[in-house]
């Protein structure tokens, strides 16, 4: 009777769905439960997986869904037992597809055993079991290294860092550095010399400890003819010039990993190419930007998990631009776009509740912007992950809303508000080492001080963070600093030399507004200009060029929120 019953479901289920129909299915549901967003309930998805294993038994995607729905109700031995399944059906199914084309040697060369072991690493890690956690990471070390499997490797070294931060396994990086010292094994060595910098970055040491070990590690994978390790040392460089700060850096070592080719993960290459985009695009090189993303599409055409990568840094880039604008309109509809490319992406709710915040600003809707801003920058302070980048890109995110919303009061009026934001940003931008964002910082602080009417220090402010800033800041942040520069020249001036010093910073910093077309900006700084050229008794023609400037684009502005 239990017999005729799962042969009812069974052709019941294949009726209504096909075996790509069920793998279609079942991908869709690992994408869900991994990103955690619109979760089925528990019991109604087994029940589901349960009736498509009877149907379609060489369904191994079946399992793994079982497996991570095991894992959202802490099961462990049901969990265990699925993923040993999953593992079990996949290399038959490998073995059997590598034996009808290679042969019997090409199946023993191909089975990744070693992901068994990482998996089962994963898993114990999951449910809190180090020991077992460790004695899988170890095994899978030695299988991959045995494979030759450098991505395995990384993959196995980065979980021994996670542990590392838990305080469980600090010393393993380090400790696998030297034995693959001892040993002469230097692909296992330069891999945990990358592994141990991404650590450093996401603990927020100093910089030039992180590049230090990044580089002998580059150094030693070069002489040893590593080249897929070279590739991999470029990616993080690029990563952590970026999150220090230089944007110029980080495109120089995004070309580098380019002009290594498709060697090693495509996604590093995907990344290299989105860097260097929006490098160019926060310089106001709009076109370049697109063409640079335009090439990493054209490279990896119908790569549909990598398109939404440099789709969504093509939105987001847009949509910032619109924002410069004030095309409202345009602006919404790029972030509808980019809400669709994002899908069931982690962090797609933040992003898009950020957009919706600058849009906004843009409009000088402040406390709309505020009441968008304030539940991010907590999400952010509260959430707590092992992994380095996350920590580090944290980080940055706490510090540039905290900046954000001191720039929503000052808008606002909120003057004293504003200043205690922008000491905030300050102190956490010198705390982790941001660089850019601690220029960004004192250039806003000078100006809240300067509207505060503090004597000298907004000079100093400014000063000490302009040798810095013309070195490798974005184009907004040059056009700031040379506005707030001006005014402050002009504040403090005293003849009209100093006041005509003042008005060539000014024009320098419009120059950098019209770059990026931002609209409110271009606006502020012909009405400082105006202002400045009318106390020069030999600049009125100048004067009256900055006042009819002023008014139409104040008009162009009215227009757009009209």
């Amino acid at each position: 009777q239990q017999q005729q019953q799962h042969s009812s479901e069974r052709s019941a289920v294949r009726e209504c769905m096909s075996k790509d129909e069920a793998e279609a299915f079942l991908t869709c549901q690992v994408d869900m439960l991994s990103s955690r967003a619109d979760l089925p309930r528990v019991q109604a998805l087994q029940c589901r997986i349960e009736a498509l294993v009877r149907a379609v038994p060489e369904l191994p995607l079946a399992d793994y869904v079982s497996f991570l729905n095991s894992l959202r109700v802490r099961n462990f031995s049901q969990a265990l037992s699925r993923l040993h399944r999953f593992h079990d059906l996949q290399a038959a199914r490998v073995a059997q597809e590598l034996l009808q084309t290679q042969g019997a040697g090409g199946v023993h060369q191909r089975l990744k055993y070693q992901y068994v072991s990482l998996n089962l690493a994963a898993l114990h890690a999951h449910f809190g079991h180090w020991e077992e956690t460790l004695l899988a990471l170890h095994e899978c070390v030695r299988i991959a290294q045995e494979n030759a499997d450098a991505s395995c490797l990384q993959q196995a070294l980065g979980w021994l860092a996670r542990l590392g931060c838990q305080g469980n396994g600090k010393p393993m990086v380090q400790l696998y550095a030297s034995r693959a010292k001892a040993e002469g094994t230097a692909e296992v060595q330069v891999l945990a010399m990358l592994t141990l910098a991404r650590t450093w970055l996401g603990a927020g040491q100093h910089p030039q400890a992180v590049l230090q070990a990044a580089d002998q590690a580059f150094a030693l994978a070069v002489s040893h003819s590593l080249k897929p390790l070279a590739a991999m040392h470029h990616a993080l460089a690029a990563g952590v010039w970026d999150a220090y700060g230089n944007r110029a850096m980080g495109a120089l070592y995004a070309q580098l990993r380019l002009a290594h080719g498709d060697v090693g993960p495509a996604a590093d290459v995907v990344d290299a190419y989105c860097r260097i985009a929006m490098y160019h695009g926060a310089n106001g090189e709009l076109d370049r930007a697109l063409r640079v993303l335009d090439e990493a599409a054209a490279r990896f055409a119908g790569d549909n998990q990598l398109s939404g990568q440099w789709t969504a840094a093509k939105y987001s880039m847009l949509h910032q631009h619109a924002v410069h604008r004030l095309d409202f309109r345009e602006a919404v509809r790029l972030s509808c776009r980019l809400t669709a490319v994002l899908g069931n992406a982690s962090d797609k709710a933040t992003l898009i509740q950020y957009r919706k915040a600058q849009l906004m600003f843009a409009q000088r809707r402040m406390t709309a912007a505020a009441a968008l801003t304030v539940p991010l920058l907590q999400a952010v302070q509260l959430g707590h992950s092992c992994d380095p980048v996350t920590r580090s890109l944290a980080r940055m995110k706490e510090t540039e809303l905290t900046l954000f919303l001191a720039e929503i009061h000052l808008a606002a009026d909120s003057v004293f508000t504003a200043l205690d934001f922008a000491v905030q940003g300050a102190t956490l931008a010198e705390t982790h080492r941001l660089d850019a964002l601690y220029c960004e910082a004192n250039v806003l602080l000078a100006d809240i001080m300067l509207g505060l009417d503090i004597p000298k220090r907004p000079r100093e402010t400014i000063e000490k963070v302009l040798p810095q800033i013309f070195a490798h800041g974005t184009l907004l942040v040059k056009g700031k600093a040379y506005f707030v520069l001006g005014k402050v020249q002009a504040k403090e001036a005293d003849n009209d030399h100093d006041r005509k010093a003042a008005l060539r910073n000014l024009q320098r910093g419009l120059r950098c507004f019209h770059k990026l077309h931002h609209l409110q900006l271009q606006r502020e700084a012909l009405y400082v200009m105006a202002k400045v050229a009318h106390t020069i008794p030999d600049m009125r023609a100048e004067r009256n060029r900055f006042a009819r400037q002023f008014r139409l684009t104040d008009c162009k502005i009215k227009a757009r929120f009209a």
